[in-house]
Formats: C-alpha cells, sequence, structure tokens
C-alpha cells in the first residue's frame, strides 16, 4: 500500500497517513493542517482563501441562536465572560474571543485581519465549528507543496507519501502573503527592542525583512515590505532626529 504515489493528497488523507508516524490522532494531524492554511503557511486547492472564508464565518456565526466563537468588533458589545446564575453562582462563558477590524466585510483586508487568522490557527474547526469540518478535511495539498512545508517546519520526512527524488528537498522560495511579510516585520522591530538596537527605518527594513522570510523558505520586494512596513508599522521607527544614544543620554540637571 505504501509509499502512496498520487500527486495531492486531502487534509483527510493526509491525517490518515501521517499520524501513525508522528504518533498523533487523525485529529490532531488535521488541526495542524488547519492551522499552518489560516496562517498561510501552505497553499490548498481551495477556492476559498482565508479572507473569504473569514467572512463567511462571521455572517454565519452571528446568525447562530449559541455561536460557538465569539467575534468581537470595536462597534459591537460582545455578551459578558460572567453572568450569575438563579442559584447565585457565576457561569463562565469559555467560548473564545476573535478580535475583528470592524461589523463591515467590505473594509477587511488580510493585514487588518491578522489578528483573527492566528485566533482562528488555534481553534481546530472540529471543535469549534464541525458543520465546517468536511470543507477543510477536502482540502487538498500537492506532493510539492507538502513536503516544501515539512522541510520549512523541520518535520522528520514522511514515509507513506513518496517524494520525486530520496533527497532532502531544498525549498523554492514561494511569494510571501502579506500576512507572512507583517509578521517578518513585526519581528524584526521585536528583535531590535530586545536587543536594544536602534529600529530599521523604511530603507533598511528590506534587507532583514528579506533575510528573515528566506529562513522559512519565502521571499517579497522589497516595495512590498516598505509599503506594509509604512502602513502597519510607523509608530516603531524612530522619530527623525531623534537617535538612540540622545534618548539614552541622562538629561542635564
Amino acid at each position: 500500500m505504501f509509499p502512496i504515489t498520487k500527486p495531492e493528497l486531502s487534509f483527510a488523507e493526509i491525517s490518515e497517513y501521517w499520524a501513525p508516524e508522528l504518533g498523533w490522532s487523525r485529529d490532531r494531524v488535521q488541526t495542524l493542517l488547519e492551522g499552518a492554511w489560516w496562517l498561510d503557511k501552505i497553499s490548498s486547492d481551495s477556492t476559498t482563501n482565508c479572507l473569504e472564508l473569514l467572512k463567511r464565518l462571521f455572517k454565519w456565526m452571528r446568525n447562530c441562536e449559541s455561536p460557538a466563537i465569539i467575534f468581537v468588533t470595536p462597534e459591537s458589545a460582545p455578551p459578558p465572560e460572567t453572568k450569575e446564575t438563579p442559584n447565585g453562582h457565576l457561569a463562565v462563558d469559555l467560548r473564545p474571543r476573535v478580535l475583528l477590524p470592524s461589523e463591515d466585510v467590505d473594509t477587511w483586508s488580510e493585514a487588518s485581519c491578522i489578528p483573527a487568522f492566528q485566533a482562528l490557527a488555534e481553534k481546530p474547526s472540529l471543535q469549534h465549528y464541525p458543520e465546517w469540518g468536511p470543507g477543510f478535511q477536502a482540502m487538498k495539498l500537492t506532493q510539492d507543496e507538502f513536503f516544501r512545508w515539512i522541510a520549512i517546519r523541520g518535520f522528520p520526512y514522511p514515509t507513506f507519501w513518496k517524494r520525486r527524488n530520496h533527497e532532502a528537498p531544498s525549498p523554492e522560495l514561494k511569494l510571501a502573503s502579506v500576512l507572512m511579510i507583517t509578521e517578518a516585520i513585526r519581528s524584526a522591530y521585536d528583535i531590535a527592542d530586545k536587543e536594544r538596537t536602534k529600529p530599521p527605518n523604511i530603507k533598511e527594513l528590506p534587507k532583514l525583512v528579506q533575510a528573515l522570510l528566506k529562513g522559512k523558505g519565502h521571499r517579497a520586494s522589497a516595495r512590498q515590505i516598505q509599503t506594509i512596513g509604512s502602513l502597519e508599522f510607523k509608530e516603531r521607527r524612530r522619530p527623525i532626529g531623534r537617535t538612540l544614544s540622545s534618548e539614552r543620554r541622562r538629561p542635564r540637571e
């Protein structure tokens, strides 16, 4: 039966065949694949992207009497997390709350929905919206896409699916999504904060971000990095005219 030679397999098939090798349950592998999809680490054959699915989930949950996920927007008033029961006990609402940019889905963008994607990556459909589980299970990955992701994640190479050759693939650099670029920019500024060094200005940013993306098997143009950095991270850069040494210098008494 093994190894499988099909050019692509569904999430359900990968979960079934890979779980025994990892020593995991099939549900856990399915959760891993869903999370990678929400974070744009893998690309399936689905015609629906993360942003479109988020919009559909938002509308669907809003029409449920008791939604499993509470979507929160700046305009909405979410239900209280605790309320007193008739017998005087406190009932805690454990449903996850996912932050969205606004009530108007037409104003959403991939960049503005990054917190929602990150939250949903940790909320498997099997547990929180099982009605949508079959759709995830039917998503398919190509052989190349799967093994590229395996290489980037550092998982042991599975034996259930035959690779085109027996050499470990050197992942080709894929075009990074807005989500991945934004996360890499945030990491660049976080590293500067941690090391107490000057945060990169808009001209220095591309080189640092491209290095971070390359380590994950992705690439992006300097222009796109600067565009996202200008829009989303202006507050992380040092104001013009101020230097790190001048900020550290003690004021004269």
